[in-house]
C-alpha cells in the first residue's frame, strides 16, 4: 500500500504542475527581448528564396542605420486591431512585427504588449511570399516578385474594424500583382491573397511560395528551468505533427510533398503558422543561413499559370498569435497540437480542457484551480480511503519495538 500512495502523490504532483504551467501561460507570457547593440548590418542574401528558383532582378534600398539589421526596408505599413497591432514593410511585402495587444509583458504594465514577430537580432521572426521565378522559357513569361522586391503598398479600413493591406508590383512586361492581408477584427487568423494580372498576349507561369524565418535564439523569460520547445514544426495528413528544431535544419534541407498540411515556427506560448488551401500540393523545405537564421516553408507544387489578358488568385491563411487551443482546432487539422504537452498529452489534455470550462464558469484561474483540484481529491477519494485504511493496520500488526535500555516489570 505504500506503492500505492507513493504514486498516487506522483501523480497529483504531476497534475498540479501541469495546471501551474496552463496558469503560467495565460497570465505570464515571456518578457520583450531587450534592445541589443549596434553591430555591421549584413542583409539576407537571394539563399532564402526556394531551391531550385532563380531570383527575379529587383531593387535593394541600403539599411536604415544602427540596429542589428539583418533584412532590408522600405516603406512601414502598420495595422492595428483590437488583438495585435501588426507592422508590413513594402520591402519583400513581409509581415515584420507582430505585438499581441492583450497579452502585456508584465501583469503590472498592461500597456506593453508582448512582441511576437520582430524583423531585428537577436529574436528575428517574419513571414515572408513570394513567386519561384524560373529560367526564362521561350513564349512564357516567368518573370515575378519575391521577398526582396520593392512594392507600392497602402492601408484600407472599412467601417466594420476590417483593415487590408494592398502590395501592387508591375513586371517590365505588364504583368501587375497584388499580394493582399486582410486583418479581421477579434481574430489572429490573417487571410493573405496573391492575384496576378496579365494584360500582355504571352501567358505567365510562376510557383507561389510562403515561409518563416526564425533566428535560433532562446526567446528570453518563460518558466525557468523548464525546458520549452522552440523550433520549426509541420502536419501532414499521413505523419501528422512533427517537430523540425534548428539542429535538423543544420543538418539536412527538409524536402517533402505534402497535401493539405500547414508548417509553423512555434515557442512556449505562442505560434506563426503558414496554413495554405487543403486541396493545393505543396513542397516543404527548410534552409539554415548565415548568422543563426533558418527558413521553414512550402512552395507550391503546380505551377500557377495565368492565361494572356486574364487573372488568376491564389488564397492562404496565416495564424499569428498565442496558443488558443480552441480556435486553432478550428483554423487547421493538428494545429491545436501545437500545445505541447509531450508523452502527458492524453493526461494533461483532458485535464486542461475542464479547467477551462471551470473558468468559463468562475472567471478566475485561481479558483479554477482549487476546484480542479478538489474534484481530482474527490475522484481518488475511494483509492485514498483505502490506503489510509490499509496503513492503519499495517501500524496494529507491527511489532512492538522497545527502547534500548528499558526495564520490564
Amino acid at each position: 500500500m505504500d506503492t500505492q500512495r507513493l504514486l498516487l502523490f506522483v501523480g497529483l504532483a504531476l497534475i498540479l504542475f501541469l495546471l501551474w504551467d496552463a496558469w503560467q501561460r495565460e497570465i505570464n507570457p515571456p518578457p520583450v527581448v531587450p534592445a541589443v547593440s549596434e553591430r555591421a548590418a549584413t542583409p539576407t542574401t537571394a539563399a532564402d528564396v526556394p531551391v531550385g528558383t532563380e531570383v527575379a532582378p529587383v531593387t535593394q534600398p541600403s539599411l536604415v542605420p544602427g540596429g542589428d539589421e539583418v533584412v532590408q526596408r522600405a516603406e512601414s505599413l502598420e495595422i492595428v486591431t483590437d488583438v495585435l497591432r501588426a507592422v508590413i514593410d513594402t520591402q519583400g511585402g513581409d509581415l515584420r512585427q507582430v505585438d499581441l495587444l492583450k497579452y502585456p509583458v508584465k501583469p503590472k504594465e498592461p500597456d506593453v504588449p508582448f512582441r511576437l514577430m520582430n524583423d531585428t537580432l537577436p529574436q528575428l521572426f517574419i513571414a515572408q511570399t513570394g513567386f519561384a521565378s524560373k529560367r526564362p522559357q521561350e513564349g512564357i513569361l516567368v518573370e515575378a516578385p519575391n521577398h526582396h522586391t520593392t512594392y507600392k503598398g497602402r492601408v484600407v479600413k472599412d467601417g466594420e474594424g476590417m483593415v487590408r493591406v494592398i502590395l501592387e508590383w508591375v513586371s517590365p512586361q505588364g504583368v501587375k500583382f497584388s499580394k493582399i492581408y486582410v486583418f479581421q477584427p477579434d481574430s489572429y487568423l490573417v487571410e493573405v491573397q496573391h492575384q496576378v494580372e496579365n494584360p500582355t498576349t504571352q501567358p505567365w507561369h510562376g510557383n507561389l511560395y510562403q515561409q518563416l524565418q526564425r533566428s535560433g535564439e532562446e526567446p528570453a523569460g518563460g518558466l525557468g528551468a523548464t525546458y520549452t520547445y522552440t523550433g520549426g514544426v509541420i502536419w501532414s495528413t499521413e505523419d501528422k505533427y512533427q517537430k523540425i528544431n534548428f539542429d535538423d535544419m543544420q543538418d539536412e534541407d527538409l524536402q517533402r510533398d505534402i497535401t493539405g498540411g500547414w508548417a509553423a515556427m512555434i515557442q512556449h506560448y505562442f505560434l506563426g503558422a503558414w496554413v495554405p488551401a487543403n486541396d493545393a500540393p505543396y513542397t516543404y523545405y527548410s534552409r539554415a543561413l548565415p548568422r543563426d537564421l533558418y527558413v521553414l516553408g512550402m512552395k507550391a507544387a503546380e505551377e500557377m499559370r495565368v492565361a494572356p489578358q486574364s487573372s488568376e488568385s491564389i488564397r492562404s491563411r496565416f495564424f499569428v498569435g498565442p496558443k488558443l487551443q480552441h480556435q486553432l482546432e478550428k483554423v487547421a487539422p493538428g494545429l491545436e497540437l501545437t500545445v505541447d504537452y509531450g508523452v502527458l498529452t492524453i493526461i494533461a489534455k483532458p485535464l486542461f480542457w475542464l479547467l477551462e470550462k471551470i473558468h468559463g464558469w468562475v472567471g478566475n484561474w485561481g479558483w479554477s484551480i482549487v476546484l480542479l483540484t478538489l474534484l481530482i481529491k474527490l475522484v481518488f477519494y475511494k483509492l485514498s480511503e483505502t490506503s489510509y485504511k490499509s496503513m492503519a493496520h499495517m501500524r496494529k500488526v507491527q511489532p512492538l519495538t522497545v527502547p534500548q535500555g528499558t526495564l520490564w516489570r
